[in-house]
């Protein structure tokens, strides 16, 4: 049986605006907890290796999962990383991630959502030769899954479009358990993209 992304939408909504700022740093803990069992201490991001790590991240927004937590989790522990924020472009069509190296440097943009400063030298850039170099990884929000990879945003497309420009990333959605629809399937369109991995406060689900 299939949901619509409206009615997703609608019931993670609901579900997470019950949630409480204790509940929400204790749920944040878990997931950066096995965050850092599953991604950073296996293979899919090899933290022995001399490679540069691109971690693209997202603002917090309206009860999401504290990334701010998440942020200063990795700047401690991880060598050789860059963590990038997004940014909405004036126009509202596209985004952009620019190199952020201190929470404080986020204002609020795009729905009022902290954004970092526009910045040609910061903008982060994938090129071919990534693979060999670099290990890209990027977190996306969002307010439902299944477990099939399909999500479900606030609707504006943002993530898609720039996943269709940025083939070669590790794509890890990060949420509280109770977004992932365990025994429906999301309905999808043709320019969906599906996510590899999913980190809640409970689990790690592999696509």
């Amino acid at each position: 049986m299939n949901v619509t992304k409206q009615e997703a939408r609608n019931i993670m909504k609901q579900k997470r605006n019950l949630l409480s700022s204790d509940m929400i740093t204790e749920l944040t803990d878990s997931i950066i907890s096995n965050i850092f069992t599953n991604v950073f201490d296996k293979d899919i991001a090899d933290t022995s290796s001399d490679l540069l790590y691109n971690i693209l991240l997202f603002a917090a927004y309206n009860k999401e999962p504290d990334t701010y937590s998440l942020f200063n989790a990795l700047k401690l522990s991880l060598n050789n990383i860059n963590i990038y924020f997004p940014k909405v472009s004036d126009d509202k069509r596209n985004m952009e991630f620019f190199k952020t190296d201190n929470i404080n440097e986020l204002r609020p943009g795009y729905m009022n959502i902290p954004e970092p400063e526009f910045n040609n030298e910061k903008v982060y850039y994938q090129s071919e030769n990534d693979s060999l170099t670099c290990k890209n990884i990027i977190f996306l929000p969002g307010l439902a899954f299944d477990k099939m990879g399909h999500r479900v945003g606030y609707g504006g497309g943002f993530y898609d479009k720039y996943l269709q420009k940025h083939h070669n990333m590790i794509k890890i959605a990060l949420c509280y358990d109770f977004q992932v629809i365990d025994n429906q399937y999301i309905e999808t369109e043709e320019y969906d993209i599906c996510v590899n991995y999913i980190v809640t406060d409970k689990r790690f689900i592999e696509i």
